[in-house]
């Protein structure tokens, strides 16, 4: 008897699940051991991913991201059932999300007039019973699903007839949309969420997933709690991106061939401060002339310099053709002009591409290159606290002036559940002050080796799993529960 042809859809619109899914082994093992692949990206994507697969067992179709995202806001309805579910999460004894409150006191400054204030006191009044009651999430979900069908992405699933989508996220923003539709059709779900905050952050999940493959123990275990999901059906399979980091593909230049490829002074000590997306964080050239300052008066005791890296959101078109890091072309101009060679700006790469429009990791390993050869990052609750314990450098958590409507970020971002986590191993210095910050950078740059002991247990404890073979052992999970679903039809 011969094996029936398996066919997958992968929908990897987002720059971030196309680095994690396209430029990782998982998608080398899925090409041998799967018949047909079909990726799903945005349209300015189809022609460059068509022209790299033209050979191979994939195609490539369209996201189509604006219809989808229409859907998504198309009348008061739908908006009001996505922001329940950003207040909405499961719990189970003292674990609970302490993100999902914190979201409130977001939208209360939002919907704060008319009937907007008068929706928001409904949904939170909803969301209090929904976070005591499974029966009320399954309610929530049966609408996400009347409302958010995903009719718009049927025919792609009676044209190909896929055994399995593969999704990077357990049904958000118009991820609804494509998993309901699978559900419809009788395809099953493997998500595969792109970042390690997903599994608190974004609040109750919009799909039913057959399959979760989660970064860490401690996401799979969020999954299971907040969102309902049976342990049965969540795999722990480590950060497949990061596996050139543990197996030793990536390599790091010499320190004077980055210095001098970024105009540095080799001579200097280099502070890093890699910068957040700006939408909730305004603030980021008051902390860099707050930095430059510290520099220039003398008050870093050992001579330093400063990378400023921006964010890859910055590279985002806004509706008027221009770019976002073009509305900072001034003040990049004034900071260079004053402080002259203590400073370098660098503008990075899309996460999936190079200086071409090329896949490629380039972007990630010349972030990697930066953590290698400096003293000191500097960050704003991001991922780099993980990521750069692999690396064993200090790192400094700037903590210092608001998140959006003026929200202290201590008690709205730190307290948020995954960073709570995060911070409690206590392997980065958070600092709420000018003072605080000179302090943590004078101690790291005169003893890198602080709190070095729980850098170490950070590292083992939540990047513990398929360290280096990260993306072989999802590629083969996905394939495994493909051949397991097709065996039991």
């Amino acid at each position: 008897m011969h094996r029936k042809p398996t066919t997958l859809f992968i929908s990897a619109y987002r720059a971030f699940s196309m680095r994690y899914i396209l430029c990782t082994d998982i998608i080398d093992v899925l090409k041998k051991q799967i018949d047909n692949i079909v990726i799903f990206v945005k349209d300015e994507d189809i022609k460059k991913l068509r022209t790299l697969y033209q050979s191979q067992n994939i195609t490539v179709e369209s996201i189509d991201f604006k219809r989808a995202r229409e859907q998504t806001t198309r009348n008061v309805l739908v908006t009001s059932l996505i922001i329940l579910r950003k207040f909405t999460s499961g719990r189970r004894g003292n674990f609970l999300n302490s993100t999902a409150n914190l979201n409130k006191i977001q939208f209360k400054q939002e919907y704060s007039f008319g009937w907007a204030k008068r929706i928001f006191t409904v949904l939170c009044f909803i969301s209090f019973f929904a976070a005591r009651s499974v029966i009320v999430r399954k309610l929530i979900l049966i609408a996400n699903k009347l409302l958010l069908p995903g009719h718009i992405y049927d025919h792609y699933f009676r044209q190909y007839k896929p055994d399995t989508l593969l999704i990077g996220s357990i049904g958000y923003g118009i991820d609804d949309l494509m998993i309901n539709s699978a559900k419809r059709n009788k395809c099953s779900v493997i998500s595969l969420p792109f970042s390690w905050d997903n599994s608190s952050t974004r609040g109750y999940r919009g799909g039913s997933p057959d399959l979760v493959i989660t970064w860490t123990e401690r996401m799979a275990k969020e999954i299971e709690i907040f969102h309902d999901i049976p342990s049965t059906s969540i795999k722990v399979g480590g950060v497949a991106h990061w596996d050139s980091y543990f197996n030793g593909q990536y390599q790091a230049p010499t320190r004077s061939t980055f210095m001098s490829n970024k105009g540095l002074d080799p001579n200097k000590k280099l502070l890093f401060y890699s910068l957040s997306a700006p939408r909730h964080l305004k603030h980021r050239f008051e902390i860099i002339t707050m930095i430059l300052d510290s520099i220039t008066m003398n008050k870093i005791k050992i001579p330093s310099q400063l990378l400023v890296r921006f964010h890859p959101s910055d590279l985002f078109e806004k509706p008027d053709g221009t770019l976002v890091i073009q509305d900072y072309d001034g003040q990049i101009k004034n900071i260079k002009q004053q402080y002259k060679d203590i400073v370098k700006f660098w503008v990075p790469d899309i996460p999936h591409k190079n200086s071409n429009g090329e896949l490629s990791m380039d972007d990630m390993f010349r972030m990697a290159d930066a953590i290698t050869h400096c003293d000191i990052i500097i960050q704003e609750y991001s991922t780099l606290i993980m990521e750069t314990s692999i690396f064993d450098k200090p790192v400094i958590n700037i903590s210092m002036h608001t998140w959006e409507q003026n929200l202290p970020l201590t008690s709205t971002i730190g307290a948020r559940t995954h960073l709570r986590h995060i911070l409690s191993f206590n392997s980065c210095t958070t600092v709420e002050s000018t003072e605080e910050f000179i302090t943590a950078t004078n101690q790291y740059l005169e003893d890198p080796l602080h709190r070095q002991q729980y850098r170490s247990n950070l590292l083992e404890s939540e990047l513990n799993t398929n360290r280096g073979t990260a993306g072989n052992a999802i590629g083969n999970m996905i394939a495994n529960h493909i051949e397991y679903k097709i065996g039991a039809v």
